[in-house]
């Protein structure tokens, strides 16, 4: 197998907490005083009673209310991401010129009464909410994450959505600027624990809400070091826990790299998780070179267990087949052709015909999760080597060139090989 080595940089911070043998990791400072932003007062920090989770209690500490997310219906396709129906009405309007599988919707899109016989947005959300690959049958087996936990860290989230309200065991915002539950935090929970349309049904979330940077007029400005005291606070969560019920894996769909303020708090962040028997998973994944997460769209009209049922996610330019192709080390994970929880309502979901990473990292760390349950003494390294190993690769043509890209994840082959 092969070996995936750590950057010097995450090796360094795990040799300076390895000196500190004996001396309490410093906790974060959660009143972020020291930050000079001018509305700083919008971001909230609520933290749980940690205490409550050795009772098995479910701690929130705020209940979010659902999203009020609306869209005006609009003919425009995005390049990448096509058509996005999510909550319009679109009774009126005239879509035989369009490509109607190249569009995302939910299932309170209001469609006009003639649509193509092969397109039923009804069947399309549920057959979207199969993980694919596999998953469902190792469920009936039994793997299905019991015992472990997931940690998700991302934006606020609609706490009673009936995907994941059953296993969500604590809540709590850091540095958090969301007015209401988003649709992103929505998903990716569901993509994860959701008990249709999650990886690993079985296991428990534990969720922090976080804006890890600050909002002004020139955009969102990312500070990795509040994604770090998010990643402290996993690690403080996880030392309250009863032994069996450890969280095994954060899932965090947003990357980093050595530009970002705050990148060097990161690694150590993120050394320190890793010293609690933490995998931290993020889009990038530079702390495990050269592994890297790409993303597949499936034919949700096939077999969702059939690896030839995914291709390159629709966002992958052509003109990256050949630099990719090149790369090697790329894991292939399904994030788009997806049904997940919308943040809208407790019952409410959305369909992606094309996903980004954020929709891939959380199946990934479910993935993880059952392989976690089917070997207690799991590593990231040998779970890494383990899914390049037993996974599919994939082929793709353009403009007459076969290329040979990554490999799709096998979670079946995969967990056979740790066995």
């Amino acid at each position: 197998m092969k070996k995936f080595q750590r950057c010097a940089a995450l090796a360094a911070a795990l040799c300076l907490l390895a000196g500190c043998a004996g001396e309490p990791y410093p906790t974060p400072d959660y009143t972020y005083q020291d930050h000079t932003d001018p509305n700083e007062d919008q971001y909230v920090t609520q933290l749980a009673d940690l205490s409550l989770l050795k009772e098995g209690q479910l701690v929130l500490a705020v209940k979010e209310s659902a999203s009020s997310y609306r869209r005006e219906a609009t003919m425009t396709k995005d390049p990448n991401f096509g058509y996005d129906f999510r909550y319009c009405n679109l009774s009126d309007l005239d879509l035989s010129g369009i490509d109607l599988w190249e569009s995302s919707f939910s299932n309170t899109t209001v469609w006009p009464d003639q649509l193509p016989e092969d397109f039923s947005p009804k069947e399309i959300l549920e057959a979207g909410k199969d993980p694919g690959l596999g998953i469902r049958a190792m469920h009936q087996q039994g793997i299905d994450g019991t015992g472990v936990g997931i940690a998700i860290i991302d934006q606020a989230l609609l706490t009673g959505h009936e995907q994941y309200k059953d296993n969500l065991m604590l809540y709590e915002r850091i540095h958090c600027g969301d007015a209401e539950a988003t649709l992103h935090g929505a998903a990716v929970a569901s993509l994860a624990v959701g008990k249709d349309t999650g990886v690993a049904p079985g296991a428990k979330l534990y969720y922090i809400a976080t804006t890890h940077g600050h909002n002004g007029d020139d955009g969102r400005q990312f500070d990795a070091s509040i994604l770090a005291d998010c990643i402290d606070r996993v690690v403080e969560i996880n030392q309250e826990l009863p032994d069996g019920e450890q969280i095994r894996v954060i899932s965090i769909s947003r990357g980093f790299n050595e530009q970002d303020e705050g990148y060097d708090r990161m690694l150590e962040a993120i050394a320190h998780a890793e010293q609690d028997g933490i995998f931290v998973l993020t889009t990038t994944t530079m702390q495990y070179e050269p592994f890297q997460l790409y993303g597949l769209d499936r034919d949700v009209r096939r077999d969702a267990d059939d690896p030839t049922a995914y291709h390159l996610a629709a966002w992958i330019s052509k003109d990256n087949y050949a630099p990719l192709s090149a790369q090697g080390h790329l894991l292939l994970v399904p994030s788009g052709g997806r049904t997940y929880a919308s943040g809208n309502g407790v019952g409410q979901y959305e369909w992606d015909y094309t996903g980004g990473l954020s929709w891939g990292v959380p199946w990934l760390a479910g993935v993880y999760a059952l392989c976690c349950q089917a070997d207690p003494d799991l590593t990231p390294e040998r779970f890494i080597e383990a899914a390049e190993q037993a996974g599919k690769t994939i082929e793709v043509e353009a403009d007459g060139a076969t290329y040979t890209i990554g490999k799709v994840v096998d979670p079946v082959g995969t967990i056979d090989l740790l066995r």
